[in-house]
């Protein structure tokens, strides 16, 4: 079966360094990014970008001075888009697409010039045709820093990913750590006017009160958890006074279609901003591991709003 399409992006796509054989990225700093990147080659959050790393550790602060999420691709299949295209080219043939057999023999069938004109025109005739099992084989794994236990209640609701979430159960938290560094300030504790899913208003109480009554209410929270554990209450219970604008780390896994999905969900326009700014970041990294795939579906997805 021979298959035609659009083939005008390039298969390299705009962020560079991916390295087929290990399956690993790494970082052109020349090319123009949405993401900021810090020198060990870790993604910062989207808002992060506009801002300076002062310190040289790598953690960028937002707008307000708090620190903003990180992600980093821990781990992925290699060659994934190779791995899509045999996977599809044995749906479409009774010919053995193992290992063994080169993979510009397997697709020789396709139309196009060079094999990577032929990976396109494959991947292009599955995405429009909506032929989306052979995306569900490639997998890849993500670690995510400095989430609110509210963005982690949101992104552990997908089900067809496997995830790992720092307990609370065995984290004592420290009371002299940092309020910023502990906690999440959203944007509209300090903006004087905020856009919600309920619409645009402005805020009544001041900037500086704001960020004041969330200092205290924080400072509350972690003091009197660090009196309960100090007391001998444990761990697992002395977390109940934990606001929910608690940071945590997490790793999760998924296959591409699966990550597709989740990115549908979650950049919506309507969506909770945390949540949609991780998701943002998240599609950076996957655009270096499988750049034609995440370049076409950023390209052919528009974000909707909710219904």
């Amino acid at each position: 079966m021979e298959l035609t399409g659009d083939t005008s992006l390039s298969a390299a796509g705009p962020h560079g360094g991916y390295d087929p054989f290990t399956g690993r990225r790494s970082y052109d700093p020349s090319r123009t990014r949405a993401a900021a990147v810090s020198e060990d080659g870790v993604v910062l959050t989207v808002a992060a970008a506009r801002h300076r790393d002062t310190d040289g550790d790598g953690f960028l602060p937002s707008p307000h001075g708090h620190w903003c999420m990180q992600v980093e691709l821990l781990d992925c299949t290699p060659n994934p888009e190779e791995l899509v295209c045999r996977a599809a080219r044995g749906d479409y043939s009774s010919d053995w697409v193992g290992s063994d057999v080169p993979f510009a023999e397997v697709m020789e069938p396709v139309e196009g010039e060079t094999l990577e004109e032929k990976k396109r025109t494959l991947m292009d005739h599955l995405m429009r045709s909506g032929h989306w099992g052979p995306f569900e084989h490639p997998s890849a794994t993500f670690a995510v820093r400095g989430v609110s236990r509210s963005c982690m209640a949101q992104i552990t609701r997908h089900r067809h990913a496997s995830f790992d979430v720092m307990s609370l159960r065995y984290v004592e938290l420290s009371e002299d750590e940092p309020l910023e560094e502990r906690f999440t300030y959203p944007e509209t504790f300090e903006a004087d006017e905020v856009v919600s899913r309920e619409g645009a208003e402005e805020v009544e109480m001041p900037a500086a009160e704001r960020t004041e009554l969330a200092d205290e209410v924080y400072k509350r929270c972690i003091d009197a958890y660090a009196d309960l554990v100090d007391a001998g209450v444990p761990k697992e219970d002395a977390r109940m006074l934990l606001p929910i604008g608690t940071k945590v780390n997490l790793t999760f896994s998924m296959n591409a279609r699966a990550l597709m999905h989740l990115l549908n969900m979650r950049m919506k326009g309507d969506a909770q901003w945390e949540v949609r700014e991780l998701s943002e970041t998240v599609l950076e990294e996957a655009k270096e591991w499988m750049p034609y795939t995440f370049d076409r579906y950023e390209e052919r997805h528009p974000q909707p709003l909710s219904p």
